[in-house]
């Protein structure tokens, strides 16, 4: 297990606050298209956009998908995008990223922890091997258990690329995580989770069950369309979500995006 603890700013009284990207989908040509648009460029607009338009944050988190070609040089450009805000940065696997060529060693069922104030966020990896939907490994849930006892005073926060519960697309929601039963029965007794973070469905889903906010955010690249039965692009802009995490537990949350998408979306795209 990796754990990185990173002080608060000490001039301000302000909460912390996360940056949630997630689903970049980039190419190994920065240039490249993809679905209409250009993914690496999307990427750009939107980090700027959040520099820009937001009030300062503490560090960036993506859940998962950066890659759509999964090389080392299509990673080296997501690495180069993100170390422009200059804070700290962190990524977890989606099932469009490649073990091989991620930009860290293959850690499957070694947990990330970020430590900031009173909150923690245990970063897991639902990747599943070969497959569009995700699982959460024994081992991971083992961590979990022990973990979240080991801490009962502090405040969690879950990220994972799958999304837990359907979001109401019919062909979308057999490709969310497949053991949520068991990662759910892991958090319920801990009423210090507050979030489980998501990508993955390239859409904003919000759901409020007992003590915990499921949410996921726009991608950074195309969005789905909500409620279809078929796979549908949507016309909606790139986009981002903002935490504000509060000492006591509180937390806030909005979504923001571009003003519009850099290109034309494919709209008769039937899968990818």
């Amino acid at each position: 297990m990796s754990e990185f603890h990173f002080p608060v700013s000490q001039h301000s009284q302000r909460p912390i606050r996360i940056l949630q990207i997630s689903d970049p989908h980039l190419l190994q040509d920065k240039h490249g298209i993809f679905a209409g648009i250009q993914p690496f460029a999307s990427l750009q607009a939107v980090l700027e956009h959040a520099q820009k338009e937001q009030l300062p944050f503490d560090c960036v988190l993506c859940t998962g998908d950066i890659a759509q070609e999964p090389t080392i040089q299509t990673y080296q450009h997501y690495l180069n995008a993100v170390q422009t805000l200059e804070i700290p940065h962190f990524w977890i696997r989606g099932n469009h990223d490649d073990n091989a060529d991620f930009p860290e060693p293959s850690e499957d069922h070694q947990p990330k922890v970020i430590v900031v104030g009173q909150w923690r966020i245990i970063m897991l990896n639902s990747q599943k091997h070969g497959c569009i939907h995700g699982e959460i490994s024994s081992e991971q849930l083992c961590f979990l258990r022990d973990y979240l006892q080991r801490y009962p005073d502090d405040f969690f926060i879950i990220a994972l690329h799958h999304n837990t519960f359907p979001v109401g697309c019919a062909w979308l929601d057999p490709h969310r995580l497949q053991n949520a039963d068991a990662l759910l029965d892991c958090l319920y007794p801990h009423p210090q989770v507050k979030i489980v973070l998501s990508g993955h469905v390239h859409q904003v889903f919000e759901y409020q069950h007992t003590q915990i906010h499921f949410l996921s955010c726009p991608s950074t690249c195309v969005q789905f369309k909500p409620l279809q039965d078929q796979f549908r692009l949507d016309v909606l802009a790139p986009g981002y979500r903002i935490l504000e995490l509060h000492a006591d537990g509180r937390h806030d949350t909005d979504i923001f995006r571009l003003a519009a998408n850099l290109g034309e979306i494919d709209m008769q795209l039937s899968e990818y």
